[in-house]
């Protein structure tokens, strides 16, 4: 969140999921131009496909449930307005 406030973008301007572990958080972009590497296109409406920063095997979003009480939730933004980035926006986290 610190890295998209320093690309002039604000909290509550993009989508912010909380996962179920209650301490993690997943932020929803969409990029422009071509994107290479390991990606996949999920669905024709929303969005483009995902990018993975770090290790995982999937991403959940709401409102799933993991486990019996552990769900996956908005904490803020929208999911219509996804914050618009290069692929160079990406390259210092990389």
């Amino acid at each position: 969140m610190d890295w998209l406030h320093e690309l002039g973008f604000r909290e509550g301007n993009y989508p912010v999921v909380q996962t179920a572990s209650g301490i993690g958080r997943h932020i929803y972009i969409m990029f422009s131009g071509n994107l290479g590497g390991d990606w996949r296109n999920l669905h024709s409406d929303f969005g483009a496909g995902e990018f993975r920063y770090g290790s995982g095997a999937y991403v959940v979003a709401p409102p799933s449930i993991v486990g019996e009480n552990s769900t996956y939730t908005l904490v803020s933004g929208d999911f219509r307005q996804l914050p618009k980035l290069k692929i160079s926006d990406i390259l210092p986290i990389l």
